[in-house]
């Protein structure tokens, strides 16, 4: 009886061809894993940018809004719309698209919801990059029952907010809990809000002519 030894029993090992798939899957990994990484670290860099875009935005907009002269003459003038038999008076101030009946009685309506709805509409409006105001218009008129002259003059509204208060608008509506390097100390509204106000709100009064009951 032939006995093998150990050492003359074939020992098998990896073939060339073997070792390349190794070295290819272990390569393939390693690139897929620099990828996530770098992802991440964009992701990363781009959230954080965001947020300075967001805080040093708000106040660069904060510091002109202090500029501006006040907006509370537009709640204290003397003028008032009338309208109809009587007449009795739809608005204060002057008359404007907005001061119709059909359109108070949807301000009436919508009292709770018209800002947030104004809101989503001009977002979505945003998907529409070469025709953002006709969608924003048209999904406003979907949601309400403005006329299209009064709902114009809500887009335009909503267009000159995202050009003077937008870092603001998008820190308090997006991010509420990201802090603010200053108060803006107007204890009525909200930062949005009395951006809104002060810088857009004559062009609104303007426009749709509708600033109190």
């Amino acid at each position: 009886i032939r006995v093998l030894s150990v050492s003359s029993l074939p020992i098998s090992t990896p073939t060339k061809r073997q070792n390349t798939r190794s070295a290819m899957a272990t390569s393939k990994s390693s690139v897929f894993s620099k990828i996530v990484i770098a992802f991440i670290s964009s992701l990363t860099a781009l959230t954080l940018l965001f947020l300075v875009f967001l805080i040093l935005g708000e106040e660069r907009e904060r510091r002109l809004w202090t500029l501006a002269p006040s907006t509370l003459s537009l709640y204290t003038t003397p003028l008032n719309c009338l309208h109809g038999p009587g007449p009795h008076i739809i608005n204060c101030g002057h008359c404007g698209a907005c001061s119709n009946p059909s359109d108070i009685s949807s301000y009436k309506k919508t009292a709770a919801t018209l800002t947030a709805t104004m809101t989503r509409c001009a977002i979505l409006g945003l998907l529409h990059p070469h025709n953002h105001h006709a969608a924003t218009l048209h999904c406003l008129l979907s949601a309400t029952s403005l006329t299209p002259d009064c709902a114009n003059c809500w887009v335009a509204n909503a267009a000159c907010s995202s050009r003077k208060c937008l870092a603001t608008c998008l820190k308090h509506r997006v991010l509420p809990a990201l802090p603010s390097l200053t108060p803006w100390g107007d204890e009525r509204l909200d930062p949005c809000h009395a951006c809104d106000e002060r810088f857009c709100g004559p062009e609104f009064v303007d426009c749709a002519g509708r600033i109190g009951g």
